[in-house]
């Protein structure tokens, strides 16, 4: 039996071999194939060198055909990975030591020496464990949001161990859900700290409205705490970093909402770029989904235009009421006649199911720019002078060379003045109308689905805008 075993096992043996080279065979064919169809090759072992915890086992037969007496070999064979394969083996641990979690290539300890280990999978700047005396645990500001112990204030000295904005998650291996478990200890307390995601803490956020050493106009800082006159927060764009800014600074209040519609688009910028084309592109390419409001005039009907789609035609008196009660966003004179457009219909729109889209001024944009209308705000720009110039012949024809550079200077300024940055929702460069067009309703679209800032006056009745004082001197003057 033994015998017959070894014999049995011999042959097998013999049979992987065989079937080892014809994979590879196999294998080494479609990586050809893959290869001249532009995929990627497929890897290919070697069965000379693998050295993995692979056995191929195989089982030959011979047979003789009675007929023709021509002999058949079939070769049945198996690869089996074996369980020594799949042994886990442990994740090694890190141990570095540092002054501060953000420079661990630093060799330098301070007296509070703090020791952070990093497990694999742990972002540094996520979480860490620290050494902190428990008889210094006094010195730190913590408020309780949600069963979340949040570091508001540390003395200066500490910031390398703990900074504002830091959840402590564990003492030693026991979870923190309240302040008291905090006191009480001697010596050191192993704690783990983790870095506060974004609406962890008060969920107090507002978007600046003027340029600063530390931020620029429409940055969202989510504010942590009070400090005095200042408010202590961090940008949405470096968590890690905490600043201060001083509550005179102008600013609105604002949500991240997901989802939240605008009730009309309202297409701003500068001259020669493009918005009343694409207005009008829009409108013939979505029917049943946008309107546009019709302008009011006090002047007298021309031949050929037609009461309601050229103009709304009124009396002088009564447009003058229409100003006096606030119902026009926008109006002028020219040559002593009124022109202008009314919230009325804008609301007019709004009410039967459908999306105004208004080509407007900037100072027409600050009178709808609040929770009625709640305008989706997209600035067009026309491209730099170097490319503009390509595109002379076609969005921009009949403009001379220094025609083209009026408008980019104007565009650049438009878009970029800090009184105007913090109403755009998104800025658009119009290299082709069609485009141009087509990405307003993408964008537009993504607010069913994709979270997007919004003033907290527009969602809430009590909100409203901090610092009117100061936003009515900075945008109405």
């Amino acid at each position: 039996m033994v015998d017959s075993d070894e014999g049995e096992l011999e042959r097998l043996r013999s049979n992987a071999e065989n079937l080892s080279t014809c994979l590879h065979s196999l294998m080494a064919r479609i990586r050809d194939l893959e290869t001249s169809k532009g995929d990627p090759p497929m890897s290919v072992p070697n069965p000379e060198f693998d050295t993995s915890d692979v056995q191929v086992c195989s089982n030959e037969t011979i047979t003789t055909d009675p007929v023709t007496g021509i002999k058949k070999k079939i070769i049945v064979s198996e690869r089996v990975l074996t369980t020594k394969t799949y042994h886990l083996l442990p994740a090694p641990t890190i141990t570095t030591t540092c002054t501060s979690f953000e420079e661990l290539s630093k060799d330098k300890l301070n007296k509070d020496e703090v020791k952070v280990f990093v497990k694999q999978g742990y972002s540094v700047a996520n979480r860490r464990r620290v050494s902190f005396p428990s008889r210094r645990i006094h010195e730190l500001g913590l408020d309780e949001i949600e069963g979340k112990i949040i570091v508001t204030k540390v003395v200066s000295e500490l910031c390398g161990n703990v900074k504002i904005g830091d959840i402590i998650e564990k003492v030693g291996d026991v979870a923190v859900t309240n302040r008291n478990q905090l006191l009480g200890h001697e010596g050191s307390l192993a704690i783990t700290l983790k870095r506060a995601d974004i609406g962890d803490l008060n969920s107090d956020f507002i978007k600046i409205l003027q340029d600063t050493d530390e931020l620029m106009v429409g940055d969202i800082v989510e504010v942590i705490t009070q400090d005095g006159d200042a408010f202590v927060g961090r940008n949405i764009n470096e968590l890690d970093r905490i600043i201060s800014i001083p509550k005179q600074l102008p600013f609105i209040r604002t949500s991240l909402i997901l989802p939240y519609t605008r009730k009309c688009i309202a297409l701003v910028g500068s001259r020669s770029v493009g918005r009343r084309s694409i207005k009008s592109l829009l409108l013939k390419n979505y029917p049943n989904l946008l309107r546009t409001i019709i302008p009011l005039t006090s002047r007298e009907r021309k031949n050929g235009e037609v009461e309601g789609y050229d103009y709304i035609y009124e009396t002088k008196r009564k447009f003058q009421e229409r100003i006096r009660n606030e119902d026009m966003f926008e109006f002028g004179t020219f040559e002593n006649d009124l022109y202008g457009s009314s919230k009325k219909s804008i609301r007019r729109i709004i009410r039967s199911g459908r999306v105004p889209i208004i080509d407007i001024t900037m100072n027409g944009l600050k009178n709808i720019y609040n929770g009625e209308f709640e305008p989706f705000v997209v600035c067009i720009c026309a491209p730099e002078k170097e490319e503009l110039e390509q595109y002379h012949t076609s969005i921009y024809a009949a403009k001379s060379e220094d025609e083209l550079s009026i408008i980019s200077k104007e565009c650049e300024s438009f878009s970029t003045n800090p009184t105007y940055k913090p109403f755009f929702d998104t800025i658009l460069v119009n290299r082709n109308h069609d485009l141009t067009a087509q990405r307003i309703m993408d964008l537009f679209e993504n607010l069913h689905t994709n979270p997007t800032w919004t003033p907290t006056s527009w969602i809430s009745k009590g909100g409203d805008f901090k610092n009117k004082g100061v936003l009515q001197h900075a945008y109405l003057k």
